[in-house]
């Protein structure tokens, strides 16, 4: 009975030993796995110290006798396999000797000896419990970047913060918050509200004060020369209530559209990025699972890695949600997809969730997918190859051509006089020059926003 509860106890430290081997594989700071790692270090302290005491009855000459030992000694056990076996001889009938009581106390001491260093210091050698380094200390140290909002977030939260929280719970920007959570914008949902509000409102002053200077200065501005000369009028009263009525619903409407738009551009840029790095991350993956680690450890070293920043933000979605979360490795990726912009993640997420749920070969998966996404990547190179040679013929046409054209035109008419639409020759040119390099500008950047990552 005694051998049974000894084996049992011994059972229930491999499955505590497991369990912290199982956490301290996770790296997580967490608070709540430090106390999960606590509360198992102080039962298996528990456990070993039973083990100690019914290693003492069982090696206890008085209640136990040698066959006991024996059987112990005989199971397949790494713990005991040091053990040292008791003598096999016959007991000789006769009085005790009177160094029995010497000898068992000699057995037990070794018997302890082995458990407390198979037990304790191995226990502590697993768990780190033991002093590090400083060299090591530094290693194992996790930097957490602490984020406070800037002063015009926290005056947009001190006069919007009400209103743009009863606006999220009515349920009417479900739109703008899946936006601003797909475009890696470090700000909360009511937050970005409140700045588009106090954005809009800015802008309405802005566009009052401008209506005010338009209906009360005039400007007269000789275009070539460009002097400037200010005046003041009295406007009349259609002109005013116009510019104060037109200019600040202008402004305010351009404010509160950008802002309201802008979580979509980003998460737009960012889908165009993930989909530059999506091919060469899934081959990096696909070659981390085939040498046989976990699919956690996947995720992880691609979040580390430096030459996926898009990419490796959507598996870093992944890490946290299993590390701070406590989510299984497949509703984490479930979690993940529906948050990221990109369509192909939202696949591959899913996809594998479904490979980890059904257990399937998560490495055949990656390949396959990993073909199939290059081969659209290519594709999608060789048509804006082909695209560019269009761009640049446009190019050559409207603003190396057209200009040289132009220009030939003016110099000819310009010694007969005249004017163009009402402008003379030397307005036209300087109009035509600062068309120029806004239409260059205009072209750099379309072309800049149609290309593919480097």
């Amino acid at each position: 009975m005694v051998e049974e509860n000894l084996f049992r106890l011994l059972d229930r430290a491999d499955k505590i030993l497991k369990e912290l081997e199982s956490l301290e594989s996770s790296n997580s700071k967490s608070t709540m796995l430090s106390a999960a790692k606590k509360s198992l270090i102080s039962k298996l302290l528990e456990t070993s110290d039973a083990i100690i005491n019914n290693a003492q009855n069982i090696i206890a000459p008085a209640s136990t006798p040698s066959s006991s030992l024996r059987a112990a000694s005989s199971q397949p056990r790494a713990l005991y396999s040091q053990l040292p076996a008791p003598s096999s001889a016959p007991r000789v009938p006769g009085p005790v000797s009177s160094t029995a009581p010497s000898d068992a106390y000699g057995e037990e001491k070794k018997l302890r000896d082995v458990i407390e260093k198979r037990t304790l210091h191995e226990i502590k050698k697993k768990l780190n419990l033991e002093r590090k380094s400083p060299q090591k200390e530094k290693e194992h140290i996790t930097e957490i970047e602490m984020r406070r909002p800037n002063l015009y977030v926290r005056f947009a939260n001190f006069l919007f913060k009400n209103y743009s929280s009863n606006l999220i719970k009515k349920g009417h920007l479900k739109d703008l918050s899946s936006s601003i959570r797909k475009s890696g914008l470090n700000v909360l949902v009511h937050s970005y509200v409140s700045i588009i509000l106090l954005n809009t409102h800015i802008a309405f002053l802005f566009g009052v004060l401008l209506g005010l200077f338009l209906s009360f200065f005039s400007a007269n501005v000789v275009f070539a020369q460009i002097p400037i000369a200010l005046s003041f009028i009295s406007p009349s009263a259609f002109t005013l209530i116009r510019n104060m009525v037109i200019w600040p619903l202008l402004s305010a409407s351009f404010a509160f559209l950008f802002s309201y738009y802008y979580p979509s551009l980003e998460a737009s840029a960012r889908r165009s990025k993930i989909s530059d790095e999506l091919p060469f991350a899934l081959i990096h993956m696909s070659a981390i699972a085939g040498s046989g680690v976990e699919p956690t450890k996947i995720f992880r070293i691609i979040s580390d890695t430096a030459e996926y920043k898009e990419f490796g933000k959507e598996t870093r979605k992944v890490i946290n949600k299993i590390n701070l979360y406590g989510q299984d490795l497949s509703t984490a990726l479930k979690d993940a997809a529906h948050l990221s912009p990109s369509e192909k993640v939202r696949e591959l997420f899913n996809g594998m969730a479904t490979i980890i749920t059904t257990g399937g070969d998560i490495k055949l998966y990656l390949e396959k997918k990993a073909g199939d996404i290059m081969t659209e990547y290519k594709l999608s190179r060789r048509r804006f190859a082909e695209a560019a040679g269009t761009y640049a013929d446009i190019y050559t046409g409207v603003l190396i051509a057209a200009p040289l054209i132009f220009g030939v035109i003016l110099a000819v008419m310009a010694p007969l006089g005249g004017k163009v639409l009402g402008l003379s020759f030397q307005n036209v040119s300087m109009l035509g020059l600062v068309s120029i390099f806004i239409l260059n500008v205009a072209f750099l950047a379309f072309m800049k926003l149609v290309q593919p990552a480097d």
